[in-house]
């Protein structure tokens, strides 16, 4: 068979899968099939286009503030900070003083009287100081679900944003023009931008203004109508799965074997790193050199995040294009990276923000991106199924029982693969060898058993 169509053989269930993917909801009947959300930085919600839907994309562009811009950015975000720790202590002693909870409606209110009696909140935007309050209940929120620690005052100098919410109502405004375009922002003025890519069709809903080290960035937020979602399971042949094999040796090792080396940015820059950070502890605290010094840090700092974002995206990018369906491990990295040894080359790697480029490039162009349990698939083989114990500086595979031998990052990610087409209703012997890698064979060995994860119930892969 030269192509498959996911859904031919359980066209209701790979129907469902296909619709969770996308909504990040999953149907009872789906079970304990584990099912994540594709929509991760574009994403969907409700908005005001045709159908109820729409795509938030967004696009982040570098902005040159001219000096009293500049100045007049710096005082309404030192104005933010001021506003928080000054709402923050409101909260804290109504609650410590009265027992009383001072909510977010209540504390606009009070902003209100706040901004005739201050004249630096006056000449902030106000939407935007509504908007810190909103910030300050969303934290207060994230402590009440025990996913984040209690709000904290915030120092001279940690205030790096300011959000305008409505930017659709006339407070924000981009430019057309192709020689000098410029940024309108209330209360601030028309500031020179440079649009390295041309925004999306559609109505520019959000703009935070953020500063980076010593750059200013405006992040404009757009919601697009009619989101492209993946045609139809039965309309959608899959020529080209891919498995992909997380590592740390090779970042990813695929069903085709192909090994990517990673970039390793952090490495790269560290001697770099720790020379910056002894000059900075060696400075005066309130000094203008460790003002200096503290910039010159955070700009070595965004340099090896650059290097490691342009990375993923471009490996990101190479991937959805040549294959229709990919199959990812689903890794549990906060826990991994508790293992010292190798927390700091996890985090160099970025398997999480690769995962990330992939599920929303995919759903934006009509991939089909699944996520699976990674248990057993390096001890597995991709042949006969049969299991055995590897240490880890074992890099070859060698199966007792059929005698296969291959690379172990190959071979677990013919097992990933494995699992992603039957996770979607198909088999990998359903597919050409030259489609999916897969040396094809009689198992002489049933399958092993691996545990979906959050579950207990077995499930044969």
């Amino acid at each position: 068979m030269n192509s498959i169509s996911v859904g031919d053989t359980n066209e209701e269930t790979s129907m469902s899968v296909l619709q969770a993917a996308i909504t990040g909801h999953v149907p009872p009947r789906l079970g304990r099939i584990q099912v994540k959300p594709l929509f991760r930085v574009h994403r969907l919600r409700r908005g005001s286009c045709q159908g109820g839907l729409a795509i938030i994309e967004i696009r982040k562009y570098r902005t040159y503030p001219y000096p009293d811009q500049e100045k007049a950015l710096l005082e309404q975000l030192e104005t933010c900070r001021r506003l928080w720790n000054r709402l923050l202590a409101q909260r804290k002693d109504s609650w410590e003083q009265e027992r009383r909870s001072n909510g977010m409606f209540q504390q606009k209110r009070d902003l209100t009287s706040w901004k005739k009696a201050n004249e630096y909140l006056a000449r902030v935007y106000s939407h935007v100081t509504q908007d810190v309050v909103l910030r300050l209940d969303k934290a207060f929120t994230a402590f009440f679900k025990r996913i984040a620690r209690y709000p904290r005052f915030r120092k001279f100098g940690r205030y790096g944003s300011m959000t305008y919410p409505d930017a659709y109502n006339g407070s924000v405004k981009l430019g057309t023009s192709e020689k000098n375009p410029k940024l309108y922002l209330s209360k601030v003025g028309y500031v020179p931008i440079v649009v390295h890519r041309d925004p999306p069709e559609g109505i520019n809903k959000r703009c935070t203004v953020k500063k980076e080290s010593n750059k200013w960035y405006a992040v404009l937020e757009y919601e697009v109508p009619d989101p492209p979602a993946p045609p139809a399971p039965e309309l959608a042949p899959v020529t080209r799965p891919l498995g992909i094999d997380l590592g740390l040796k090779s970042v990813i090792s695929t069903t085709e074997g192909k090994h990517v080396k990673p970039a390793k940015p952090l490495k790269a820059h560290e001697k770099r790193l720790k020379h910056l950070q002894r000059n900075l502890s060696r400075t005066q605290k309130g000094s203008k050199n460790r003002v200096k010094a503290i910039v010159a840090l955070n700009q070595e700092h965004q340099k090896v995040a650059a290097i490691r974002r342009d990375v993923n995206h471009k490996l990101s990018r190479e991937l959805v294009n040549e294959h229709d369906l990919i199959v990812l491990e689903d890794l549990r990295v906060k826990n991994m990276v508790k293992n010292h040894c190798v927390a700091k080359s996890i985090h160099d790697v970025a398997w999480s923000q690769l995962t990330g480029f992939i599920q929303y490039k995919g759903a934006r162009d009509g991939r089909l991106v699944v996520l699976v349990s990674p248990q057993y698939t390096s001890m597995d083989c991709s042949e006969c199924g049969h299991r055995q114990e590897m240490a880890l500086d074992v890099r070859t595979y060698s199966c007792p029982v059929c005698g296969n031998t291959m690379d172990r990052d190959v071979n677990a990610a013919r097992n990933i693969l494995e699992r992603g087409l039957l996770q979607v209703g198909r088999d990998t012997t359903e597919l050409k060898p030259v489609e999916n890698g897969v040396r094809l064979g009689q198992r002489t060995a049933p399958a092993q058993p691996f545990y979906e994860p959050g579950t207990t119930s077995k499930r044969v892969g």
